[in-house]
């Protein structure tokens, strides 16, 4: 028989929060058993396996958990990695040679980050910069050594405030955190107005915000696992 999956949006800092899960039909009534889970224990039954890559990952997105909890405050008294044990701990994924490899192209006027449901990176710029675009495009090698291009249309860029708009780059995932993503701005006609690139990895190494350290790491680890 085949099996169905149910997604769940789960936050960085909600690791440890239990879900439960029923399936009613049109009526409103329950057809299933409710089914309950959370991140923190659906990677308990990952080290009861064997495969150390696995355990790896579970431990720095457990140690990535505990980053979101203590950078926003929530639900602090019982932390995602509270339950490693000092085995457990010792596999967890040390970060090194972070480097800004960011280069604004004489146009981006910065860059900001969000970690949510997913990874956003933005490109800022000058609306004076930007107001004369009619697109951009986007590329980047992802972590399986494909090239991701695709286009955003000037329709799409985002506010950031009166003075500046963004490009969001949405397509990152977590073992994309080190890969350069470059923006390139074209005019109507389409001739280049300039190029930037940038990634998470670069503006980890200019914030240096633990949460940060904690999503390089467990990008690290799944990048390693699926590259």
């Amino acid at each position: 028989a085949s099996m169905n999956q149910i997604p769940v949006k789960v936050f960085a800092k909600e690791m440890t929060d239990e879900v439960t899960v029923v399936i009613c039909n049109a009526a409103g009534q329950e057809v299933s058993n409710s089914r309950t889970n959370s991140v923190v224990a659906y990677c308990g039954n990952i080290f009861t396996g064997t495969n150390v890559e696995n355990k790896i990952m579970a431990v720095d997105m457990l140690n990535y958990g505990a980053a979101a909890q203590i950078q926003f405050g929530y639900r602090t008294g019982t932390l995602a990695n509270a339950g490693l044990t000092e085995e457990q701990k010792a596999l967890a994924t040390e970060v090194t040679d972070i480097v800004d490899k960011s280069d604004k192209g004489g146009i981006c006027a910065g860059a900001t980050l969000t970690l949510e449901e997913k990874i956003l990176l933005n490109f800022v710029y000058n609306n004076s910069t930007i107001d004369n675009a009619a697109y951009a495009t986007v590329s980047y090698v992802d972590h399986y050594g494909k090239t991701v291009s695709y286009t955003i249309e000037a329709k799409d860029f985002l506010k950031y405030n009166d003075d500046l708009k963004m490009v969001q780059i949405n397509t990152l995932v977590v073992a994309d955190c080190r890969q350069v993503v470059s923006v390139e701005l074209f005019d109507a006609n389409g001739n280049s107005l300039g190029t930037s690139q940038n990634s998470v990895e670069s503006y980890t190494a200019r914030s240096g915000l633990e949460l940060f350290k904690a999503i390089l790491a467990f990008s690290d680890s799944a990048y390693a696992k699926f590259h």
